[in-house]
């Protein structure tokens, strides 16, 4: 792992938590960062809707990519995942793997 881009996705983390500390002190909450062949880089934080009355969460990294594919970008050289409690990295699940 980038040790730099690891560091650069912590300071991203505490810029959210300072905008939302309710939010970063959730249970399961993680930010994921994803850098693309441009240097840009996009996060994502996992997300929580109610559709038809039935609570929906996605993927921190889901996020991540729906911010970065409207930009017009799509090469990805780096992606951390981490969670906001214990600032720990994790690994992403199949679909989002899939979707990239």
């Amino acid at each position: 792992m980038d040790k730099d881009f690891y560091n650069r996705a912590l300071r991203l983390m505490d810029d959210i938590r300072s905008l939302e500390p309710t939010f970063a002190g959730a249970r399961d909450a993680e930010f994921c960062a994803i850098q693309t062949d441009q240097g840009t880089i996009y996060g994502g934080i996992t997300s929580v809707k109610v559709i038809g009355g039935h609570i929906m969460t996605a993927c921190p990294e889901f996020s991540a990519i729906m911010t970065m594919v409207p930009e017009g970008e799509s090469r990805v050289t780096q992606m951390i995942t981490i969670s906001f409690a214990g600032k720990t990295v994790s690994q992403p699940c199949e679909t989002c793997l899939q979707l990239l």
